[in-house]
């Protein structure tokens, strides 16, 4: 299935209408079951679908690794994953209900204060960036963002190294995207602990629990934070950087990590 497809639209400029034919993000609901057992329903974009769905079981605490993952096969017809644990015990989900999850609805999102006290760690890295890689990433989320500029509905993540651009995702869904990066690093076991996560949409509590869950040290977006996504950034070391535009960028916690 394409990323994206046409529609037949009417477009309304310069006082008149217009017949034309437009191009729109294809959207599909992905079933995700584990040791079969269905954990959730996703709306998401047909892309890296291995990748989002190992990086989404990471997110949701389900495995620690990709050796966890015994089996994950992935049936384009019916758009379902079917994924097996190794160690099916540790891993249960037999308790859980199947959850029908729209693009920014996760449950990291919905966590107390406290509740994140108990569930992560803080991120531990003397790793820098600079104000020219923030410059460089900002410039990057919006030129490679293809998808986005086709048809103005989707989002993006990219990985950065300190150097160069390791990975570039899109999807619907910000939170999806990230889980693709995400589920990339574990399935080619990269050290995330030293790098830094790039997005294009808005910094939420949910997004930096991600962040924070998979370790990465730096996160910058091009788009705006919320208050509890800032006050979690500054409680678990992570640098967090908004607004990254042009030559302009904020830094909302951690600013010891950004050198001019």
């Amino acid at each position: 299935m394409k990323e994206s497809t046409t529609v037949s639209i009417l477009r309304y400029t310069q006082n008149r209408f217009f017949a034309r034919e437009d191009p729109v993000v294809t959207e599909i609901t992905l079933s995700i079951a584990v040791n079969g057992t269905v954990l959730a329903e996703i709306i998401c974009s047909p892309l890296e679908i291995r990748e989002f769905v190992t990086g989404f079981l990471f997110s949701e605490r389900l495995i620690k690794s990709s050796k966890d993952l015994d089996a994950l096969d992935i049936d384009t017809e019916k758009w379902a994953a079917s994924v097996a644990t190794r160690t099916k015990k540790d891993f249960d989900v037999s308790q859980r209900n199947a959850r029908f999850i729209t693009p920014g609805d996760l449950s990291s999102g919905r966590l107390s204060p406290a509740v994140y006290a108990q569930r992560y760690t803080k991120v531990k890295s003397k790793t820098f960036i600079s104000s020219a890689d923030v410059h460089t990433l900002g410039t990057l989320i919006q030129s490679r963002s293809k998808l986005f500029g086709k048809t103005g509905g989707a989002h993006s993540a990219a990985l950065w190294n300190g150097k160069r651009l390791l990975f570039f995702s899109e999807d619907i869904g910000r939170h999806n995207a990230l889980d693709k990066i995400i589920g990339r690093c574990l399935l080619e076991d990269i050290d995330t602990r030293d790098k830094t996560i790039a997005t294009s949409g808005r910094l939420s509590s949910a997004v930096v629990a991600k962040v924070i869950h998979a370790g990465f040290p730096v996160l910058v977006s091009r788009s705006a934070p919320t208050e509890r996504a800032v006050l979690l950034s500054r409680e678990f070391g992570i640098t967090m950087i908004g607004f990254a535009r042009g030559q302009e960028f904020n830094i909302y916690s951690n600013a010891w990590r950004v050198r001019a």
